[in-house]
């Protein structure tokens, strides 16, 4: 990545940094007839700085979870319990924290993994969905009160001769950390502390996938409070 760093006077710093490097171990417990994942353990560390610069110093566990899929007729259910990424908007759809390009999340959610209990899997081969009930605190961090957050996202994909398309709907309400517009978020998903307000999001995003092409694109909007 790249940046451009404004220090003291009118001296500018052009350098490029590195974000995080992290390791992720899988563990996973097949069923011994059919060889299809039921269950198993995911554990995700990542070396990173809160400042965003080229020292990184600091070693996280970002998703810590236990899985188990319970597979039914037509429907598909993977409970999971521990620190895992929220199932709202994109960033429940691919890896948004190492983007050359940052989406707005750390500003408007403050938080991109938190501890709770999940429940995601597909109906069909068409809808896909996942629901959690979390502390709000993010990832490594005692739960300051008892007021939860919770997390919807619904899916759908369409097969066209132009490609295939999905369209998402979420939902979150709950107590979650006060952001504002300098709020930043390491990609661990670490939330640093201070204070906590009511929050209400939603989003609504697509992708379209094309051969090589892929472009996605989402609107979000909410309320902190009244606000």
């Amino acid at each position: 990545r790249y940046r451009t760093l404004t220090t003291s006077g009118d001296k500018e710093t052009v350098g490029s940094y590195i974000a995080a490097a992290r390791a992720t171990i899988d563990f996973v417990r097949a069923n011994p007839e059919t060889g299809d994942e039921r269950g198993g353990v995911r554990m995700q560390l990542v070396l990173e700085d809160d400042a965003r610069k080229t020292s990184l110093n600091r070693v996280r566990a970002s998703e810590v979870y236990g899985y188990y899929q319970f597979l039914f007729p037509g429907v598909s259910a993977t409970v999971r319990v521990g620190q895992f990424v929220l199932p709202f908007g994109l960033i429940a759809v691919y890896d948004t924290p190492l983007q050359l390009v940052q989406p707005l999340y750390e500003k408007s959610l403050g938080l991109r993994v938190d501890t709770g209990i999940a429940l995601e899997g597909y109906y069909g081969s068409q809808y896909h969905y996942g629901v959690a009930l979390t502390t709000g605190a993010g990832p490594n961090r005692k739960d300051p009160d008892t007021n939860m957050l919770v997390t919807f996202r619904l899916e759908r994909a369409f097969q066209t001769r132009n490609g295939n398309v999905q369209v998402g709907g979420s939902l979150l309400n709950g107590y979650a950390p006060r952001t504002g517009f300098n709020t930043e978020l390491p990609p661990s998903g670490y939330a640093s502390g201070g204070s906590y307000v009511k929050k209400s999001r939603f989003a609504a995003d697509g992708t379209w996938m094309f051969k090589a092409f892929t472009g996605r694109g989402e609107i979000m909007f909410g309320s902190d409070d009244d606000k």
